[in-house]
């Protein structure tokens, strides 16, 4: 009973429902796989329509609650998402960044250097994580990868780190243009970040 408890909250973790939905449908096809085609060779299998239809049903669910975790990031929740870094309150204004593991968990941050230092103090937590950042023009959440850093100091940041996530280089530079000092991160964004704010850390 306790295995099957912890394997279902598991799986309600996951938040699988509309997907589960999808396939059941299919599982009458599905089912119909497993009839047997020749009674007189397996005497044993009298299984009815509904039970193989069952069966197809539950091997799906199966297969569906086994599958790989989408790794997205997740609407900040400003009355309770708390910067894993600084403690500050995260709101959702274009400089949040969150990182999600293989089991869904999401870390949430205020600044995306907030991450890049909590990631760098703490690699072995990371290793399989995804990274995500917010434009900080359109707030539309980037894989970190992919997203262009400029370092601009008289634009506000909820850390005054002074870096800011884009989605395309092409902005990017834009930005860049339009603030005297202004830079683009070169290397991996990750290192460099940390790299830049470690002796200017905000300490909680």
């Amino acid at each position: 009973m306790r295995l099957a408890k912890n394997y279902c909250g598991g799986f309600l973790r996951r938040k699988k429902f509309p997907q589960i939905l999808t396939y059941l449908r299919y599982a009458p096809v599905f089912g119909s796989l497993f009839t047997c085609r020749n009674p007189s060779s397996l005497r044993f299998w009298s299984a009815s329509n509904s039970s193989v239809n069952l069966m197809g049903a539950l091997v799906l669910l199966l297969f569906v609650s086994c599958g790989p975790t989408p790794r997205e990031p997740r609407a900040i929740r400003p009355e309770s998402d708390v910067c894993a870094e600084c403690r500050m309150t995260v709101l959702p204004e274009g400089h949040a960044a969150e990182s999600v593991d293989s089991e869904g968990t999401v870390l949430v941050f205020d600044d995306p250097g907030c991450l890049a230092l909590y990631v760098h103090d703490h690699p072995d937590r990371f290793r399989d994580a995804s990274f995500f950042v917010q434009d900080v023009q359109t707030r539309d959440w980037v894989k970190w990868d992919e997203a262009v850093f400029v370092r601009a100091d008289d634009v506000p940041a909820p850390m005054n780190y002074g870096w800011h996530g884009f989605s395309t280089p092409a902005r990017a530079r834009a930005f860049v243009a339009a603030h005297l000092g202004a830079r683009l991160a070169s290397g991996k964004a990750l290192d460099t970040l940390a790299d830049d704010l470690k002796d200017r850390r905000w300490r909680p």
